[in-house]
Formats: structure tokens, C-alpha cells, sequence
């Protein structure tokens, strides 16, 4: 893979339908170029829908992952500075808090901003899994990856067949924010009241 950054999802349609479009990362440029990686089901998508076409965005698939992307871009774009692409964490942070108040449901999402970082957040329920690794690199930076499972992250390996070590579950209603370049990430717990009461089947399986 070439770059430095990048999300991926394996996707079986529990919402929406399968066509190629609905495939996971999706994708919108305003007012970053941001992709998101979505698990999980939100169960108030017909009110987000008429609340994302109400701010005149395009709504192009049937897709929930598409609404949850549309509704942290457009909070996104409420804190960006006028004529400036400067972002900072407090501004990613706001906007993760803006989807926790209006998306209800299990989710757990990462969501890449083009020359920034890669954001990750967790339903307050924590309902869906999320969890992250690390990979020591030289001068007291780190490689990251964020997986929905442990083994996808234990079984991931570099060309000197360096491993990543499980540093955490990411908590119910927390953001975990990962800079560009190597540099530790930045935590915040978005919702106060966030409690696990996390689906069985996620044990089980």
C-alpha cells in the first residue's frame, strides 16, 4: 500500500443495499477531503436523512455510513477557520460530539482527514467493538492501526515482520484522534454518561 494513512472495510450490507456504490470507504471533499469506515446500524437514519437534505447535502445512496459521514463534515465545517485549512483536535473533537448528540445506534467509525489524521469514535453504548495497536518506529514516533477485531490487528506485519501490539479498547462515547506522521494520539470522552453495555453476539463471535 502506498501513503501513509488509509482505512479499509470488508462490508456486508446491514443497511442499505450492495450495490457498488454503498462500498465501503465513502467519500466527500467538503470541507476536507474525508473518508469514512463505518460498523454498525443507526436507528433513527430516516430523521438524519430529512436532517442532512434539509442543509442541501446530497444524500446518493441508502447507506447510514453515508448520513453519519454527512453530519461530522457539515459540524466540521461550522469550526473551520474562513480561508484557512488548519485543523486542530478540539474542532475534530466538536464534531464527533455533534454525531454522538444526533446518531443513535451502534457504531463504531474511523474516518480519514486528507493530510490531517484519522479520527476513530465509539457509540456511548459501546454496542460495537473498537480498539487500537501500536508499533514502536525510531525517534519516539509510532505506527497506529485500528481494527474492530484484536487479530486483524496482531496479525498485521511490516517487511521486517514487526508486529503491532493491542494498546486499548477504545471506551464507550470516546474520540481518539491520530495525528499525521507518527505522533501519539490525543483522547477525549465525548460523552459523559457513556456506559459498555456492549452486543453479545460481538462475545460470541
Amino acid at each position: 500500500l502506498r501513503g501513509s494513512m488509509g482505512i479499509g472495510h470488508c462490508r456486508y450490507p446491514t443497511a442499505g443495499g450492495s450495490s457498488c456504490a454503498e462500498a465501503q470507504p465513502l467519500y466527500t471533499n467538503y470541507p476536507y477531503g474525508l473518508c469514512i469506515s463505518h460498523n454498525g446500524n443507526l436507528t433513527n437514519a430516516h430523521a438524519l436523512t430529512l436532517q442532512v437534505e434539509a442543509i442541501c447535502r446530497h444524500v446518493n445512496t441508502q447507506s447510514d455510513s453515508e448520513l453519519l459521514l454527512n453530519i461530522f463534515s457539515e459540524a466540521l465545517s461550522k469550526v473551520r477557520t474562513e480561508g484557512s485549512d488548519s485543523l486542530d483536535s478540539d474542532a475534530i473533537f466538536y464534531a464527533c460530539s455533534v454525531v454522538f448528540k444526533k446518531c443513535i445506534g451502534g457504531f463504531a467509525v474511523a474516518i480519514l482527514i486528507n493530510n490531517v489524521g484519522v479520527v476513530c469514535f465509539r457509540d456511548p453504548l459501546g454496542i460495537r467493538p473498537l480498539m487500537y495497536g501500536q508499533r514502536e518506529q525510531p525517534g519516539g514516533l509510532a505506527d497506529y492501526a485500528i481494527g474492530s477485531e484484536s487479530v486483524g490487528i496482531d496479525t498485521v506485519t511490516d517487511a521486517s515482520s514487526r508486529h503491532f501490539e493491542l494498546v486499548r479498547d477504545i471506551a464507550p462515547g470516546e474520540a481518539v484522534f491520530f495525528p499525521k506522521g507518527g505522533m501519539p494520539p490525543i483522547a477525549r470522552q465525548c460523552v459523559p454518561s457513556a456506559r459498555l453495555c456492549p452486543c453479545l453476539f460481538e462475545y460470541v463471535y
